[in-house]
């Protein structure tokens, strides 16, 4: 069960990372200030993008938001304490 755990934490970091640098390069297209405001506001500007241009932005969102909750469910399989507390 540790080992599955770990490798669900392995595969969720991994796609939760893939998902939040297409979501800088969406935002980086749309400009150098919603750029800035994705790295210093991450969430809410993540949001934000998603409201504007919901087509483009949705796959993204989705696979950066998957990716975190396979990787704390992984975390709580694993027995790792400190992800949990996020």
């Amino acid at each position: 069960m540790v080992v599955a755990g770990y490798i669900l934490v392995a595969i969720g970091s991994v796609a939760g990372l893939i998902g939040d640098i297409l979501m800088l390069k969406l935002a980086y297209r749309r400009g150098i200030g919603w750029l800035i405001g994705f790295l210093t506001l991450g969430p809410f500007c993540c949001i934000a993008l998603l409201a504007t241009d919901y087509k483009s932005t949705l796959r993204p969102f989705a696979l950066a938001v998957m990716g975190t909750i396979i990787a704390v469910i992984g975390c709580a399989m694993a027995g790792i304490e400190y992800c949990l507390s996020l």
